[in-house]
């Protein structure tokens, strides 16, 4: 906090408000293929990690090699990866969709209308994507990840707002001197305590 306060301050005595703005758009706009790369890496990554929601659903030795593919194909791991990632992504209810609402997908785009070659259409896609808040359901739950994360997220925002609170208190007007005594022993101080105490954050952490 100390030390992005000192940086706010320098870069608006330096640069002005104007050209702080400016870059601050550009930065913002430089970091939307970094988003979509960071989600492309992940979406990677889990793609590449043994197991799957294939092997966590069909774990009954009872089942038979052709009920697994069946569930493999309904949830679509057989699919390309750029289509899997576009519905992990973007969810898949613009992908396959029920236009006279009787339950039966009407139309589909990227994805069968029938997966099982049943002769009848798949119901239409429910999944929303990540992008839109639904994270889909724990395979291990058995519930829906975005109501598992509600049910924490109160005891995350009372320890997060605490720190941001004494970090504020103490962080804003540290900064704000060692940005104006540049270069002096006060600077030079808080500077050492800010990496000290991030180094020990960073012990304790690990």
């Amino acid at each position: 906090m100390y030390l992005f306060c000192k940086n706010i301050v320098l870069v608006i005595v330096m640069f002005g408000t104007k050209p702080t703005i400016k870059y601050t758009l550009r930065r913002l706009i430089q970091a939307i293929p970094t988003f979509f790369g960071i989600t492309v890496f992940s979406y990677l990554l889990m793609a590449a990690a043994p197991g799957g929601p294939v092997a966590a659903l069909t774990f009954s030795p009872r089942m038979t090699v052709a009920q697994r593919e069946l569930v493999a194909k309904r949830l679509g791991v057989n699919d390309p990866l750029p289509v899997q990632y576009l519905r992990w992504l973007l969810g898949d209810d613009w992908m396959r969709w029920d236009a006279d609402g009787d339950g039966t997908a009407d139309g589909s785009f990227l994805l069968q209308l029938d997966v099982d070659g049943d002769g009848e259409p798949e119901p239409p896609g429910q999944n929303r994507g990540i992008l839109r808040g639904d994270f889909g359901d724990s395979f291990f739950y058995r519930r829906p990840v975005i109501q598992m994360l509600g049910e924490k997220v109160a005891a995350t925002l009372e320890l997060g707002v605490s720190s941001l609170l004494f970090g504020l208190v103490l962080g804003v007007p540290i900064g704000i001197l060692a940005a104006v005594y540049k270069g002096k022993w006060f600077d030079n101080i808080t500077r050492v305590l800010a990496v000290v105490s991030t180094r020990f954050r960073s012990s304790g952490s690990a």
